[in-house]
């Protein structure tokens, strides 16, 4: 049996694979783990992933080298591609609404509200295998009335441009249940379903009307003019995350606002908390680029910008000086980078706007992207054609299928065709509930020609919360967010990828993505989840992570193991 071949057979068998199934043949029993865990072979095993080892290198022990191999497969997620399995089904809908209809469903999978016209009904079920139950229905009349003024102000040759400009509606359900958040243009309402409050007139908001946003933001701002394109609640329904759209500013064409004031939400917010806070901005994406920007020759802009949960920045063990410069108000945010020099998604911590003082902005962490990859000396272009790796969407509401592949066998993770270009105006980006995946959708990701529709699928680790190899003396110790992994310093003061102080140096050990899936739909909506249970289903049992994408009537799921 296997179990029992001579250490040197095994350790020969061992060189020939790559490293993810060496991670794979390394948990199998204790004989294969003890033949993969000497130093030699972790270091063979490494030369297959771009990682510029430190000088010191040789010096780690075995228990040293042991910690070093699990940080690089950690941050690079060597540990999930192995038996993906995908399903493909029609989205769950009440009776009443047809694939095209605008709903939004709430945290739990239980509440789902639809948007017909000026009325918005609200469903119910017990489980997420019970039929949808109708609740209850409310009129949107004010909303209404809103577009229709906008309407005659513009006259006869504003109503076509006017028609165009509102034909889409969004809607949010609060991750309690509480609220629905209803856009369409430039108008946003927020409605409670509570009892005590649902004959409150709505919290109201317009797009375009924050003049004194532009006095207060150093550089060269302007107000969006662009319309609604979706809307979501965020930190336990405090603050409200509008993607906007259609933009002909020099911010354009799209941007991403987070609406409310946190900080005065002091017990689960209500309707006079909305009412009272929703015209306040909290973070605006192009408000980001200009502080960032500063005076340089060169454009900044911040896509589909998505802040991480103030936990995260509790848990990060920052170094003085850092404690210095960034509040405890600061927030950490996630974004694709776009600018003459970089094209990258970033980590980055930003201050909130206020009128007391200058916002701030620091990127932390640059992700590898086909345009920016730091340390790795790998070249590529992402001209390389790529087979679809989903099955056929079903054709009907009956049909299901199911796939299990290994990404293995059909993506190769270090080339450079198969990162994340970093470049489109409005990528979809999702973190997992446990704060340590990044997920993210880039329509047409592989540049070619001949997709008119669909895109690609990418993953990042998000994890740095662990102790991390550095160089020199102390060479483990507890990560600040800082200096989260190790860096090389910078050759010359022209190198703007490292000597800016704005940006971090290259990393030694980079987050490598992967490629998940390639798919030829557009996806609306991109959520990724911890699985903490069983179920029911037999294959869940060990799965790591869910990604559940939403395009039209249809939902894709994908389910890792770890």
């Amino acid at each position: 049996m296997a179990a029992y071949l001579p250490l040197e057979i095994v350790q020969s068998i061992l060189l020939h694979l790559d490293v993810e199934t060496y991670i794979a043949a390394r948990q199998t029993c204790r004989s294969w783990r003890c033949a993969a865990s000497t130093p030699y072979m972790f270091r063979k095993a490494l030369q297959q992933v771009p990682v510029s080892l430190p000088p010191t290198i040789n010096t780690l022990t075995q228990d040293q080298w042991t910690a070093y191999f699990a940080q690089i497969t950690r941050l690079n997620l060597l540990h999930c591609r192995q038996d993906i399995q995908k399903s493909v089904t029609q989205r769950d809908l009440p009776q009443e609404c047809s694939p095209t209809t605008v709903v939004g469903t709430s945290a739990d999978g239980r509440k789902l509200v639809s948007l017909k016209g000026g009325r918005a009904t609200v469903y119910e079920r017990v489980n997420l295998t019970n039929p949808w139950e109708y609740s209850r229905s409310i009129t949107l009349c004010s909303q209404w009335t809103s577009v229709v003024r906008a309407m005659l102000e513009g006259g006869t040759a504003g109503c076509m441009s006017i028609n165009q400009r509102y034909a889409k509606q969004s809607i949010a359900f609060s991750s309690q249940g509480d609220f629905i958040a209803v856009g369409l243009g430039r108008t946003i309402q927020i409605y409670s379903l509570r009892k005590d409050e649902n004959l409150l007139s709505p919290a109201e908001y317009v797009l375009g009307q924050d003049n004194s946003l532009a006095s207060t933001t150093r550089g060269h701002y302007e107000d969006t003019d662009g319309v609604v394109d979706s809307l979501e609640f965020a930190d336990n329904d405090t603050l409200l995350r509008v993607s906007i759209n259609k933009e002909t500013t020099i911010h354009q064409p799209t941007r991403v606002r987070y609406l409310g004031c946190p900080d005065l939400a002091h017990n689960l917010p209500d309707l006079n908390y909305w009412q009272a806070n929703i015209n306040r901005i909290y973070l605006d994406s192009s408000s980001l680029s200009v502080a960032l920007a500063g005076q340089d020759e060169y454009r900044l802009i911040f896509r589909g910008l998505r802040l991480l949960p103030p936990s995260f920045l509790a848990t990060q063990q920052q170094e003085q000086e850092d404690q210095q410069t960034s509040p405890l108000t600061s927030r950490y945010f996630v974004a694709s980078l776009q600018s003459g020099v970089i094209h990258s998604y970033c980590i980055g911590l930003a201050t909130p706007l206020t009128s007391n003082s200058p916002q701030t902005v620091k990127v932390h962490r640059l992700l590898p992207s086909a345009y920016f990859r730091p340390g790795d000396g790998i070249t590529g272009t992402r001209t390389e054609e790529l087979p679809p790796l989903n099955p056929r969407l079903p054709a009907s509401r009956c049909d299901e299928q199911h796939i299990t592949y290994n990404l293995l066998d059909k993506v190769p993770r270090w080339n450079a065709a198969n990162l994340p270009s970093a470049t489109f105006p409005s990528p979809l980006l999702s973190i997992s509930t446990d704060h340590k995946i990044l997920a993210l959708y880039e329509p047409s990701g592989n540049y070619s020609p001949a997709i008119v529709s669909g895109g690609s699928l990418y993953l990042y680790c998000l994890e740095n919360c662990h102790p991390v190899y550095q160089p020199g003396p102390q060479r483990f110790k507890q990560p600040t967010q800082k200096t989260s992994l190790p860096h090389q310093r910078a050759n010359s003061p022209d190198d703007k990828f490292s000597a800016d102080a704005r940006y971090p140096p290259p990393d030694i050990v980079p987050s490598w993505p992967f490629l998940l899936d390639k798919v030829p739909v557009d996806i609306d909506s991109l959520e990724v989840k911890r699985s903490t249970q069983d179920d029911g289903v037999v294959y869940l049992k060990s799965c790591a992570y869910t990604v559940t994408a939403r395009s039209g009537g249809q939902v894709l799921e994908w389910r890792m193991s770890s």
